[in-house]
Order: C-alpha cells, then sequence, then structure tokens
C-alpha cells in the first residue's frame, strides 16, 4: 500500500486562460481547455515543421530555393508541399476541436460562460483585422494570429534573430557607458569618453528607455551611490538598483570599444562579495512600466540575502540574492547566475524563514518576463533552522509568483535548494521543511514556457527534525497552483531527497514535481534521475516519481506528456524499520488527469518490495485519477515483481495500441501484485520480446529504436506530426517517442 503524503501549500496558475473552473458539464471551461490545447498544437507544428524544412534545406536535402515559411496567416507562398500539408492538416484539427466543444458558447462572454473573447480579432502586424462574433470566427482569428506569429518568429529565426518572438526593445533616448577603470563617478559621467565607473551612477543618471553600456570588469557596491533603493523599499536594493524606470543594461564591451558586445571575451560580472543582492528592478508607481527593463551580457555572482533571526516572516524570508524583480518585468539575454544564497532566517522563531530563489525571484510581475540563454549554476536556496520546524526552501535558480515567464535555451546545473533543519519536532500545523523546486519552483498564478531547456545535477533535500523530517518535491522542477510547460528538454541526473527524522521526509520527482498544477512535456528526455526518501529511526521516508511526480489534493491537475522519453530514473524510500510505500520508478500519476502520447517509458526502478509500479503507479489523491496512453512503449522493467505499470483500485487507465516489452509484469490488471483499478485497452497492445533501442542504460541512455523495431510503422491511429527530436513522422507513425530512421 502506498502511504499517501499531502504537500503543504505554500505559495504558488494556468496555461492562456483556458483552465478556469466551472461546474461538470459547463461548456464554458471545456471551450477554454479545447481553445488552449488547440492553440499551443497549432504554434508547436508551424515552427517545427518550418524549422524542420528549413535545416533540410540548409543541409541540401531540399533545393535551396525551397520556400519554407509563409507569410503572415497564409501558406500559399511555402513551395515545400509536405511542410505545407502538416501545417494545414494541424489547422483543420485544431478548427475541429475548437468547433465541437465551443458551438454554442457565447465566445465574447466572460469565463467561466464564456472565454472573454474580444469582439475585434487582435491585429497581428497588420494581418488578423477581423470580427469575432460566435465560435467559427473565433476559430478563424485565432488560426490567424497564432500561424501569423509562428511564421514571424520562424522568419526571423532564418534571418538570423535570436529571441523567439521577443518584446521589441525600444531605442533608447540616451546611451550611457560604464567603465571601471578608466571611468569617473560624476554628475556628468556616461559619455563614451567620460565614462561612469559604477553600473549604479549610470542608472541614477538615465531615464526610462536609456542604454547603458558597460565595459568589462566586476562590478562591487558602492554604499555612496545607493542613495534610491537603500532609502525606500523596505531597504532592498544591490550591487545595482533599478527603481522605477525600464532601463536598458548590456555588458561585454571592450573599454574604449563601445559598437560590438561579446561577453565571452570580456566578461561583466556583477558580484554581491557573498554580502549583498546582486540586482534589484523594482516598480512601485501607480502607472504601469512602459518596458521590460533589460539585462544583456552579464554575469551575477555571490549575492546573498540571509532573513532575519526573528520577526516576522516579511523579515525572516529570504528572496532573490542574485536578482530580485518586484512589480516590474525584465528580459535576461546571454545572463550567467553563478554561486548565489539565499539562507532563510528566523532561528528565534517557531519556524524558519524561507530561502526563496538563490538566483532570481520574480515577484507580481506584469506584462511577460523573457530569459534567452540563461544558465544558473551553482546557486542554493536554503531554509532557516527555527525552533520546531525548518524553513522552505523553494526554487535554487528561479523562483515565480503571479508573474509569467517565457524562456529559451536555459540551463539549470548543480543548484539546490535544501530545506531547513531545526532541533525540533519539525512539523508546524502540518508544515515541515521542505524543499521545492532545485532549478526552478513555478508557484501561485504563475506561467512558465519554457522551451531548449538543460537541467542537471540538481538537487532537492529536505531539512532534517527531531521527529518529522522535511520532504524534496522537484529534483529539477517543481509546480504549485500554476502553469508549467517544457519543451526540447534535458532532464538528467537530478535528485529529491527527504530530510532525516524519527519519521523520514519524502522524497517526490526527481526530474519534475507538480501540486496542484498545469504541467505540459514536449520532445524531451527525461533520464537518470532519482527520488529517495529520508531515513527514519521509526519509519522509513517514503519516495515517489523517479522521473515525475504529477499530485493533485485540491484544485485540478493535468499533466500532458508527449514525445517524451522517461528511462532509468528510480525510486526508493530511506532506511528505516518500518516501510511505508511508494512507487512509480518513472512516473507516479496521484488524483491528476494525465495524458501520455508517444511516451518510452524504459528501465525505471524501485528500491524496495513494498513499492509498486516500476515503470508507472496511478493512484488517488484529492481524488481518483484518470490517466490515457496511447502509442507508448512500456519496456524492460524488471524490479522484483512488480508490474511496469500498477493502477490501484478506483483509479482508471485507457491504453491506445503501444507496447509492452521486456518488464517482469506488464500490468496488475489481475489482481496481483496488489489490487487492481480499471483497464481499457489492453487488448490493443502489443507485447514483444524487446523493442530495440540503440543503445538503452548508461553511458548511452540512447532510446532511440533501430530501423527493425516492433514499434515501427504501428501507431495506426496517431495523428502526431513529429517525434521527440522534433523529425517529422513519415508514413504510419512508430510507437513510442522516436521516428526511426529519420
Amino acid at each position: 500500500m502506498i502511504a499517501v503524503f499531502r504537500v503543504p501549500i505554500v505559495v504558488l496558475s494556468i496555461l492562456l486562460a483556458a483552465a478556469q473552473a466551472g461546474a461538470a458539464g459547463d461548456p464554458g471551461p471545456a471551450c477554454q481547455r479545447a481553445v488552449a490545447k488547440a492553440g499551443a498544437f497549432v504554434v508547436r507544428i508551424v515552427l517545427k515543421a518550418e524549422q524542420t524544412c528549413l535545416e533540410k534545406r540548409s543541409k541540401g536535402k531540399l533545393p535551396p530555393a525551397t520556400i519554407c515559411v509563409g507569410e503572415g496567416p497564409s501558406l500559399a507562398a511555402i513551395t515545400d508541399a509536405k511542410t505545407a500539408s502538416s501545417i494545414q492538416s494541424s489547422l483543420d484539427k485544431a478548427r475541429t476541436s475548437i468547433l465541437k466543444k465551443c458551438t454554442g458558447v457565447d465566445v465574447l462572454a466572460a469565463p467561466p460562460t464564456g472565454v472573454g473573447a474580444a469582439s475585434a480579432c487582435p491585429e497581428f502586424a497588420g494581418h488578423c483585422d477581423l470580427t469575432v462574433s460566435d465560435a467559427p470566427s473565433f476559430a478563424t482569428c485565432l488560426e490567424c494570429s497564432h500561424v501569423t506569429a509562428s511564421q514571424a518568429l520562424v522568419a526571423a529565426q532564418d534571418s538570423g534573430a535570436t529571441q523567439p518572438l521577443p518584446t521589441p526593445t525600444p531605442l533608447p533616448q540616451m546611451v550611457r557607458h560604464v567603465d571601471p577603470v578608466n571611468g569617473a563617478d560624476t554628475p556628468a559621467c556616461g559619455t563614451s569618453n567620460h565614462p561612469c565607473r559604477h553600473i549604479q551612477q549610470a542608472v541614477n543618471l538615465s531615464d526610462p528607455g536609456d542604454e547603458i553600456r558597460v565595459a568589462a570588469g566586476t562590478y562591487t557596491y558602492s554604499s555612496t551611490l545607493d542613495t534610491v533603493c537603500s532609502a525606500g523599499f523596505d531597504g532592498a536594493t544591490g550591487v545595482v538598483c533599478v527603481p522605477n524606470k525600464h532601463l536598458i543594461l548590456r555588458g561585454g564591451f571592450s573599454p574604449g570599444a563601445w559598437t560590438t558586445s561579446d561577453p565571452v571575451a570580456h566578461p561583466t560580472i556583477i558580484d554581491g562579495g557573498q554580502t549583498r543582492r546582486g540586482v534589484y528592478v523594482v516598480h512601485t508607481l501607480q502607472t504601469p512600466p512602459q518596458g521590460n527593463t533589460v539585462l544583456e551580457g552579464f554575469t551575477i555572482t555571490r549575492g546573498r540575502v540571509v532573513g532575519a533571526a526573528s520577526g516576522s516572516d516579511a523579515a525572516t524570508f529570504a528572496f532573490g540574492a542574485g536578482m530580485l524583480v518586484d512589480f516590474a518585468p525584465v528580459t535576461l539575454r546571454h545572463v550567467t547566475f553563478s554561486d548565489n544564497e539565499v539562507l532563510g532566517g528566523g532561528a528565534s522563531t517557531n519556524h524558519g524563514g524561507a530561502g526563496v530563489g538563490a538566483a532570481i525571484a520574480f515577484r507580481a510581475a506584469p506584462g511577460t518576463s523573457e530569459l534567452d540563454d540563461v544558465t544558473f549554476t551553482g546557486n542554493t536556496a536554503r531554509g532557516g533552522t527555527g525552533t520546531t520546524r525548518g524553513g522552505y526552501a523553494i526554487g535554487g535558480g528561479i523562483f515565480t509568483y503571479q508573474t509569467v515567464l517565457n524562456g529559451q535555451h536555459v540551463t539549470f546545473d548543480d543548484n539546490s535548494a535544501i530545506g531547513g533543519d531545526t532541533t525540533g519536532n519539525g512539523i508546524l500545523s502540518g508544515e515541515r521543511g521542505d524543499a521545492q523546486g532545485a532549478g526552478l519552483a513555478v508557484h501561485l498564478d504563475s506561467t512558465v514556457t519554457l522551451v531548449d531547456v538543460v537541467a542537471t545535477d540538481n538537487h532537492a533535500i529536505g531539512g532534517d527534525a527531531a521527529t518529522d523530517a522535511g520532504g524534496a518535491f522537484g529534483g529539477a522542477l517543481y509546480a504549485e497552483l500554476g502553469t508549467l510547460a517544457v519543451a526540447d528538454a534535458d532532464l538528467s541526473g537530478n535528485t529529491a531527497t527527504g530530510g532525516d527524522a524519527t519519521n523520514g521526509g519524502i522524497g517526490a520527482g526527481g526530474g519534475i514535481m507538480t501540486q496542484d498544477a498545469t504541467l505540459v512535456v514536449q520532445r524531451s528526455r527525461i533520464v537518470d534521475n532519482h527520488s529517495s526518501g529520508g531515513d527514519g529511526s521509526s519509519n522509513q521516508g517514503v519516495a515517489g516519481g523517479g522521473g515525475v511526480y504529477l499530485s493533485r489534493f485540491g484544485n485540478g491537475t493535468s499533466g500532458t506528456l508527449v514525445n517524451t522519453i522517461i528511462a532509468d530514473n528510480s525510486t526508493a524510500p530511506g532506511s528505516g524499520p518500518t516501510p511505508l510505500g511508494g512507487g512509480g520508478g518513472g512516473l507516479f500519476l496521484q488524483g491528476v488527469d494525465a495524458e501520455l502520447e508517444h511516451v518510452t517509458i524504459a528501465r525505471n526502478s524501485l528500491g524496495s518490495a513494498y513499492m509498486q509500479g516500476a515503470g508507472i503507479v496511478v493512484l488517488a489523491g484529492g481524488g481518483n485519477a484518470d490517466v490515457t496512453v496511447r502509442h507508448s512503449i512500456l519496456a524492460e522493467h524488471t524490479s522484483g515483481s512488480s508490474a511496469a505499470l500498477h493502477v490501484q483500485p478506483g483509479n482508471s487507465v485507457t491504453l491506445t495500441r503501444g507496447i509492452f516489452a521486456g518488464n517482469t509484469k506488464d500490468t496488475n490488471a489481475n489482481g496481483s501484485p496488489g489490487p487492481a483499478g480499471a483497464f481499457t485497452g489492453l487488448a490493443s497492445m502489443l507485447t514483444e520480446s524487446s523493442v530495440q533501442f540503440v543503445s538503452a542504460g548508461a553511458p548511452s541512455f540512447d532510446y532511440h529504436v533501430e530501423v527493425d523495431s516492433p514499434a515501427v510503422n504501428q501507431a495506426l491511429t496517431s495523428t502526431q506530426a513529429l517525434d521527440v527530436d522534433g523529425a517529422v513522422r513519415v508514413d504510419v507513425p512508430d510507437i513510442g517517442a522516436d521516428e526511426a530512421g529519420v
């Protein structure tokens, strides 16, 4: 039996505005969800189809004159038939889906009755000047805007642009210059011939919209120049503080050469000296910010923020050692955050203060913030001690609260979230010294979308206590009461480990963990991650979801995983005399609605005979779980007598044309091991001795399939156009994440 643990809600939205709750059977929420899924589907197919065409053209596989990208909402200019056909097919499917769920819905009405559409379709780049009055016209508007935006993005990338549809950076009103060696902080500094010495002086002299170009060197704090932030904003400040004005700050310039930035050749470092925050961006005016504050070409390092030993949570909590963003949107390009630390205080209070967002913390940032080519390495969020329980550690790399954040080319490496230890019993009002999201923690009403993500060797560790240890949730990524979407991600070597006590702490989601959140994963590898319970002198710490752990205890939770590999992950309890269970070597699905399509789940493992579901375990949480698995592989799960797919009573799984291969036992549908829930579609599954992976397991972890694999051309009813690598699926698609030979 698996022990059910609820993760305490601390602070934590919805992909698009489409998952709003409504009464059972209400057409409004169903229409909203259909719109969200259809829009994401169209964008995904347009981007991948056109990018694949461009790549083939660049490699000589298509004629040089091939036109791969249309203009505006039109596909007429595209000369590659396969690209145009793939996009048109996606548009037809999206429109059918929207009309099926939205016909009869007043799309102009506010949610939850309608979807809150505007009567005039928002123009995009001079296109889509349409009137919206009903479901068909709304579908036409969405098609126009999504295709236009996607094609504009591909066209920009094809012409050499590096930003995926960024917020345009306005031309600066004035350009100021900073040089740490040759500059001087005079009242008139900032010209190319007379640069300022400190970045803060240039900020102080600048007006909204100005650009500041910063020469290579290391920049530290100057108390004499910190005249605005230290006197307000509750004393929050940093080496660089940008209050109530949007600026463009660019590093990477060679002293005296102000035309071209090269942050690699000319590293520009903002150094907190392990005594203070690196950068603080804040907006407190009643008028909204007029643009994003831009930081480009910097390394932000050795920032440190420590909560007070006593006082309210506002005093004992510590936020954003590398960078704190309050009520302002920012854009970060070519930035590295390294060796920053937040440490919760509260040593003299009954609960330790939380350490939140070691590298960067976003709090209620309006608009959309953006990341491009941003690396988080060696950052640590650590909870405070407390006399009764330790403090939370949330987001070793990034923390978001009521923020929309889009990113591409984002790396999380060797970041940590470490729950606070305590000599007390460890629990207060049901809360423990938990750690959440060593790389990223997405909290209340945040929507985070990341493309091209690498997360390796990040570690969430629960706090130790006398009686009840803290848990660890999401070795790399964590989301609660928000939305997390990742694509083209590689998550490996991440761990979630519960703390030690009389009762060991839970370890959940070595790669990803969500609670009451929406998760979308596409074209990703979640490989060789681990979750483990803490050691308990009485009870072992329970563990689940070596790769992915999705849970629901309150709000509706959904998970969608497409074209993804989940392999060689493991979960194991801590040591101790009394086992409590756990399971889901690959995936732990608790009380959630989840869809898995073209997912390869292989060689995941359990560390105890008391655990269930070497590949997947499905069980109840705040409600029963309903899981759909289409055209997927479950292979080579050999942990004792456990089944590759274990469904507990009251929960259900629907299977469509997949493969079981090389498992000790495929399912528990016959009541062994353990009573079974409802299985539908078992007869559609193929059973093979091997799927013929190219090179499964260490060191290659290569879960592509050979061209003579039994998975080839067997996904008879699949409509997926792409595989895990973004390659176009041909003819009848293959079962699993990979399309062999492409």
